[in-house]
């Protein structure tokens, strides 16, 4: 469908919307943390700065870190139940796990 006072298609606006939006996030990812842009010159990083990225790194990466911890406590807690019932139960259990740990992340 034309746009009678532009003569482009709303597919066209839709795709330079995007295109701006995918732009706009490149600048976003390219900027340091803290925005210092002394990366590469061989300048020395204080210690509060160095504080301060940590603090930050650490915030983004929480939820991960719990999320992965969980992951792997349960199982060991599986290994540790199927471990009762006999070797050949644990062997499958473990191989079970190497696999499905291997094909779904």
């Amino acid at each position: 469908m034309l746009s009678e006072a532009s003569g482009a298609t709303d597919s066209d606006r839709c795709y330079k919307a995007m295109a701006h939006h995918a732009d706009a996030a490149d600048e976003t990812l390219q900027e340091n943390l803290l925005g210092d842009d002394r990366a590469g010159t061989g300048d020395e990083v204080s210690a509060e700065t160095t504080k301060v990225e940590l603090k930050a790194l650490l915030k983004m990466s929480a939820p991960l870190m719990v999320q992965l911890s969980s992951q792997y406590a349960i199982i060991i807690v599986n290994q540790y139940f199927i471990g009762h019932l006999g070797p050949a139960p644990l062997a499958a259990a473990a191989i079970g796990n190497t696999v499905s740990r291997s094909l779904l992340p």
